[in-house]
């Protein structure tokens, strides 16, 4: 089953992350608003299981060819923890 989400990563994440518990992947648009999405890793955690995968695209459509950044768990854990301490302070 797939689901696309439009619009700002933040506002739909925090609207949706909760309906999207066990997600298998997790694909980043390269032209998302790096704000909105810095907000946005609050939030991804709780969606994933232990064999999830989160991509994010890098470049543009004129690169050739597109690459994908892989995240690892630490890495998307560490990206949520420094949006958490922002929030709490």
């Amino acid at each position: 089953k797939i689901k696309l989400l439009p619009g700002k990563p933040c506002d739909t994440l925090a609207r949706s992350a909760n309906s999207l518990l066990n997600t298998d992947m997790v694909l980043i648009s390269a032209d998302v608003d790096p704000k909105s999405l810095e907000q946005a890793w609050f939030y991804i955690p709780r969606m994933l299981h232990s064999k999830s995968v989160v991509f994010h695209q890098r470049g543009t459509a004129q690169d050739d060819p597109l690459s994908y950044h892989l995240y690892g768990r630490a890495e998307i854990e560490a990206l949520a923890r420094s949006v958490g301490k922002q929030r709490a302070a």
